[in-house]
Order: C-alpha cells, then structure tokens, then sequence
C-alpha cells in the first residue's frame, strides 16, 4: 500500500508547488511594433503596440526623443503589450520604452506641433450684437461695424489647440473636444502671439505692463 501512495502524495506536491506561489515572468528586451496614429499632434492621445512591456512601475518610461520621459504610472493605460498616453509638448523624432535597465527599438514618429485650424472670411458691415434680456455682460443690444474683412477661426478655440499652444490646459472639465475655458484676458493674448509665432508670424500683440496693444504693421 505505501509504495501506491508515493505517486499521488508526489503529485499533489507538484501541483501545489505550481499554484499561486509560482511568479511566471515573460523574458525579453521590450519592443515596439507600431504606434497608432502614424503622424499626431500634441495634445493626442496616442496607442504603443509591442511586447515585453511589463506592469506599470516607478521604474518603467515611454522617452519621446532624449528629453522627454514619461512614467507608465502617468500613462493612461500599461499593459505588457499596450501604452496609451497623451502627447505632450515636445519635438521629438522617435520613442523607445525603458523598463529597469532595458531599452527597447526606437520606433520614429511625426508630431505636427498644431493642427490645421479651418477658417472663414467675414465681409465688412453692421449687425447687431449683445441681448436685451441675456446675462449682464451680454446686455444690451448694441451696432457693431467691421471695416476690413476678417479671417476668423470656424470653430471655438478647443483645449487641444490651446494645449499644443500653450503646454497646459487650464479648463474646469477636461476633454480634447470641448472649447477651453477659464481663460483670463491676457492669457488669450499671449495664447495669440504664441500661435502666430507657431506658424511662423510676427506676434500681433505688445505688452507694457499689463496693457496690451495692437500692432497693425503685423502680419500675426
């Protein structure tokens, strides 16, 4: 009878020695397949496909080039074989994941520093602006006469923009798709000249102390 029982009691052994006990780990240096979109904007959210990613830790980053390093704990999602992240400011030409000491492929990319902004022309004339019965700041009914014609923005400025401008987003509820808000005057001034010197302008504002004046010789 003993020498029936040495292979179950063996057996049992084993299968209890491979429960929850055992760490099965996954070996290789961290690679990166492809990142989706191919081409993005600062501000966007961008997925990393791969493998030998690991869980997030203290000692796991995504580099965008040699001066930005972003921690997997601040990574919207880290998974062995997926990293989600927005896009912040930088001008970087590749990225490569660092888990301990391993460094995987650096995979290019392309990041546009703004994105295109659809605009519309606006013929001189009247109209009336302000209500009669709205909130206080938009009473009353007034004329209002543009001279020049104008080229404004189609859209609202939304926090994505304002954030591939500006590199931060100071809005109440946070959402890419949203207009910015809780915005003071002289930070849409500046957010103004930052963005005509994005596309290679002169800006169209000068400060003197906290006034600000329009430079009409601008092209911004």
């Amino acid at each position: 009878m003993r020498k029936l029982l040495y292979p179950y009691l063996l057996f049992f052994i084993v299968v209890v020695g491979c429960g929850e006990n055992t760490l099965i780990t996954e070996s290789g240096k961290p690679t990166i397949d492809k990142i989706v979109p191919i081409e993005f904007s600062i501000g966007d959210t961008v997925e990393i496909y791969g493998n030998n990613f690991g869980d997030p830790s203290i000692y796991s980053y995504i580099c965008l080039g040699d001066t930005t390093k972003i921690s997997s704990t601040k990574c919207l999602k880290w998974t062995i074989s997926k990293i989600k992240l927005i896009i912040p400011k930088t001008d970087a030409k590749d990225a490569f994941v660092i888990i301990d000491k391993d460094t995987s492929n650096k995979f290019p990319i392309k990041i546009h520093k703004i994105i295109p902004i659809d605009t519309l022309e606006i013929s001189g004339g009247s109209f009336v602006m302000g209500s009669r019965d709205g909130l206080k700041d938009e009473q009353p009914e007034h004329e209002v006469t543009i001279t020049p014609t104008l080229i404004v923005a189609k859209y609202e400025v939304t926090q994505r923009l304002f954030y591939q401008v500006m590199g931060f987003n100071p809005s109440l509820v946070k959402d890419n798709r949203l207009p910015v808000d809780s915005i003071e005057w002289s930070v849409a001034i500046d957010f103004c000249n930052k963005l005509s010197e994005l596309y290679g302008l002169s800006p169209a504002y000068k400060f003197t102390g906290n006034n600000a004046t329009w430079d009409t010789t601008s092209n911004g």
